[in-house]
């Protein structure tokens, strides 16, 4: 049976993910050592407590994940929540790999490569966006779909609904508990005002007035990126795990029809209708749940090492 020493996994993942090329916010892979061999390797999202009392349950060495620790800007005293996660993996000999924006833009076993095959979208390219190569990407889709279908299909992959942001005004009506949009039933001077009395009006009979057969202009609604019949069907569409909704306006300035990330901000809405974008938040973590996943197998194949990923419940 090969040893394997935490140190050589971290080589073989620095290398494989290209992580001396990319400039992080945090550091890149061994951020906590441990004293001896690997056997077993417990993957998942983020370095929480959780996910640490799961790796010390199933007597891993080693937790690998794609959010960890030591960001910058946070304060770097190890007190606190600090503390205790720490503490917990010295005093049970388990050593911590994190890789962050190396996990997000590998072309095979990145964030963004598996979520693209989990939705089952045809990769055409990746972009730099925010500073950094490859993290922005975008294809096309085999057949065409509207906004709520494409919604629908989000949300039996990733198994959450997706808050959606963008040009189809239906959406919200015609699929409950997507919409951002607040019910047009009621109106806003009924929803947050007083209970008003109850006048009764008195009944005036309108006259009768024919009205001018006017033809009215074909004019085109604002976002909508195809014309015709089907102009709010989705063909193309741009993704960037995580909490990537900034760029929302790459996907307008290429004439995508859709994007998807994983968070929304309050400007994202405006931008996604103005542009005529489809905007879909699909959840931070549920959106970067693959990457680390795809990892960690292939590190059992590559390794005499064991791997399980255990998915810690985040609704964000």
């Amino acid at each position: 049976m090969a040893v394997t020493e935490i140190q050589e996994l971290d080589t073989y993942c620095s290398r494989l993910l290209g992580a001396d090329q990319i400039k992080d916010y945090c550091p890149i892979g061994l951020q906590v050592e441990n004293a001896g061999p690997i056997h077993r390797i417990v993957s998942g999202v983020t370095a929480s407590e959780a996910l640490i009392q799961a790796a010390i349950e199933r007597e891993a060495n080693a937790v690998l994940v794609h959010h960890g620790y030591f960001w910058r800007g946070e304060p770097e005293s190890l007190v606190g929540m600090k503390f205790r996660r720490i503490k917990a993996l010295i005093d049970n000999n388990i050593a911590l790999l994190a890789y962050h924006l190396p996990l997000d833009t590998h072309a095979q076993y990145g964030n963004n490569a598996q979520l693209g095959q989990k939705l089952g979208l045809m990769t055409d390219g990746a972009l730099a966006a925010g500073g950094t190569d490859n993290l922005f990407w975008y294809g096309h889709l085999t057949e065409p779909l509207s906004a709520v279908e494409f919604g629908e299909h989000i949300e039996s992959v990733l198994g959450r609904k997706p808050v959606y942001a963008g040009p189809d005004q239906n959406f919200g009506r015609t699929s409950v508990g997507y919409s951002v949009r607040p019910s047009e039933e009621q109106p806003f001077e009924e929803r947050h005002s007083e209970e008003q009395p109850n006048i009764k009006q008195p009944n005036i009979k309108q006259p009768n007035i024919k009205q001018p057969n006017i033809k009215q202009p074909n004019i085109k609604q604002p976002g909508t990126n195809h014309p015709g019949e089907d102009s709010r069907l989705i063909r193309t569409v741009g993704w960037c795990t995580g909490g990537a909704q900034q760029f929302v306006t790459v996907a307008a300035e290429r004439g995508l029809d859709a994007y998807i990330s994983g968070e929304i901000s309050e400007q994202t809405t405006h931008v996604a209708r103005e542009c005529g974008v489809h905007y879909f938040a699909a959840g931070h973590h549920a959106t970067e749940r693959y990457g680390v996943l795809a990892l960690g197998e292939h590190l059992a194949e590559q390794f005499d090492v064991s791997h399980q990923f255990v998915d810690i419940d985040n609704p964000a």
